[in-house]
């Protein structure tokens, strides 16, 4: 438990430093929670298919404490009703499906990158 916690605790303060640094610049789309979920999709996936067990100590600190708290589909969620409010629907759209087929794709490479790290074939 205190593994968790203390991952939630770094998670949230790198999302929350990330997203802070981006306010005020330009951007099209919440670039910022982006780049968050995108990277957070690749490093759960390396690790996943590096073969890490998300049931251990380790595990438990790195999957649902450290990228639980980093990644955030509210804060994707939120951001997205924003631009369909504010009537920006082809980018509420490309946000949307850059956002979830990007975060499964770089998921899946992260996998695939992890399996053949140490020492698969492939997936």
């Amino acid at each position: 438990m205190i593994s968790v916690l203390l991952g939630g605790f770094i998670g949230t303060f790198l999302r929350f430093t990330i997203i802070e640094r981006r306010k005020g610049r330009t951007s099209i789309f919440p670039s910022a929670v982006l780049f968050v979920n995108l990277s957070g999709s690749l490093l759960i996936g390396l690790m996943a298919g590096a073969g890490l067990n998300a049931a251990s100590m380790i595990g438990k600190f790195l999957f649902t404490g450290c990228l639980g708290a980093f990644t955030t589909f509210s804060t994707f969620s939120v951001e997205a009703l924003e631009l369909w409010k504010d009537g920006k629907k082809k980018l509420f759209l490309f946000y949307l499906l850059l956002s979830l087929v990007g975060s499964l794709l770089l998921c899946f490479a992260g996998y695939w990158l992890g399996h053949i790290t140490r020492g698969g074939a492939g997936i």
